[in-house]
């Protein structure tokens, strides 16, 4: 799909950066009367904003990267529209969000908010959202009733730390921009705030009451999942 050029994954550790770029002229086919287009993935450790920053500016250096997503950093080239996908449940890890809640004082500010608005009372030991997210215990942050608030903050304060540092596409206005947004599961939360459908606290309530009842419906039946990986 050559008019979606990239997809931005956050919230997991790792950033996860699809370019489309046209196919070399010996792999088109001679039945097509367009180009091809293939993708290719980049990865970049987030360690923080300022460490971002700098392997994107290193990366970018790179010839064949700076043709498909131009010299900005996690920008494409002038027009080109950008995706944003948001991860669902399963990208939790303990420490999330803890580099850009240092680095970054828009980060910060919307963990604090969301922390200020759930309490204590409504998360399992009457431990802070921080404190889960920063410092576990896993088994805790794993629950689901805690994943997903925590996800959908960790995703919302990432990109707002990757807009305060400008390594962000605006959201709908040129040279580079966010033609729309896409969410796995949970993430389709987090994809209508940034869309700017969905009010911050109240997508924050609605995905805090899902996570409770999904795990009140999980503790009343016995039962487990099975991931097959590698079949063919």
């Amino acid at each position: 799909m050559p008019h979606l050029r990239a997809i931005l994954a956050f919230a997991h550790p790792t950033l996860g950066v699809v370019a489309g770029d046209r196919a070399p002229a010996a792999a088109l086919s001679t039945k097509r009367t367009g180009p091809t287009y293939s993708a290719r993935q980049w990865l970049v450790k987030v360690g923080g904003a300022f460490s971002l920053r700098r392997q994107t500016e290193n990366i970018n250096e790179s010839r064949n990267l700076r043709q498909n997503v131009g010299r900005k950093p996690l920008s494409m080239a002038e027009g080109d529209p950008v995706v944003v996908l948001c991860p669902g449940q399963g990208a939790q890890t303990v420490g999330q969000g803890r580099a850009w809640y240092d680095t970054s004082s828009a980060a910060r500010g919307l963990i604090q908010r969301a922390d200020r608005y759930l309490g204590r009372a409504r998360l399992p030991n009457g431990q802070s959202l921080i404190d889960i997210m920063f410092n576990g215990p896993k088994h805790v942050l794993d629950r689901t009733d805690v994943a997903q608030p925590a996800i959908f903050v960790t995703s919302l304060a990432c990109w707002a730390g990757l807009e305060q540092f400008e390594l962000a596409p605006g959201m709908r206005s040129p040279p580079s921009y966010t033609a729309a947004t896409a969410g796995l599961s949970l993430g389709e939360y987090t994809a209508l705030v940034l869309a700017g459908a969905l009010d911050f606290e109240a997508a924050l309530e609605l995905v805090t009451i899902r996570g409770d009842a999904m795990q009140q419906a999980a503790d009343s039946t016995e039962g487990t999942m099975v991931a097959l990986l590698g079949a063919s």
